[in-house]
């Protein structure tokens, strides 16, 4: 899946990549480096994103944000606690994950980021691996496959992550995320 998403991005000219598809482009030999015009700033990534604030209570719409809201350090949601992110982009598409949920964790006080991925049940055993992999023992996350919808729904303390703080802004912590996500569905599709 992620190897047609990179094939069609590759189709663009100039080509124009981000630096975790370049890798994987040159990795899987779809492309050699000469070949790459330009490599882009990891914060043209989310031009195209939508942002939606919601209540973590009722799920009530509280306001569509733009891009500048990104600029907001991530402690903007333990000081809203009743709110939560909901964001849509593309590049979550072509990884299999349709959007994503940032919110705070009322019980563990960890920043979460909560999502769809869209994996076969077969993949289960190597996801959980990952994740134990990447998690420590204290960190608390949860993953389930939804035979309804046919995906794996995944809670993440991404405050556990290499390199987290809370003086990020929020699209320091997407880009984070996004970096983390992105390596974790091309483990799993190296190790079918």
């Amino acid at each position: 899946m992620l190897t047609a998403e990179i094939k069609k991005l590759l189709e663009q000219q100039p080509i124009k990549l981000f630096n975790e598809e370049k890798e994987y482009a040159i990795a899987n030999s779809l492309i050699s480096a000469e070949e790459i015009n330009e490599v882009l700033p990891s914060q043209q990534r989310w031009t195209d994103l939508y942002i939606e604030r919601g209540n973590k209570e009722t799920e009530e719409f509280l306001g569509e944000e733009t891009n500048s809201f990104l600029q907001e350090k991530i402690s903007y949601l333990r000081s809203n606690q009743q709110e939560f992110l909901y964001m849509e982009s593309k590049w979550f598409e072509n990884i299999g994950i349709e959007g994503i949920i940032l919110e705070e964790n009322d019980v563990f006080h960890t920043y979460d980021i909560i999502f769809g991925l869209k994996k076969q049940k077969k993949y289960g055993d190597h996801l959980r691996k990952i994740l134990s992999e990447k998690f420590p023992p204290e960190a608390k996350y949860s993953i389930l496959f939804n035979g309804n919808d046919g995906l794996w729904d995944i809670n993440l303390p991404i405050s556990y992550l290499n390199g987290f703080s809370e003086d990020m802004t929020i699209e320091e912590v997407l880009s984070h995320s996004y970096q983390f996500l992105f390596k974790m569905v091309v483990d799993l599709e190296n190790n079918r």
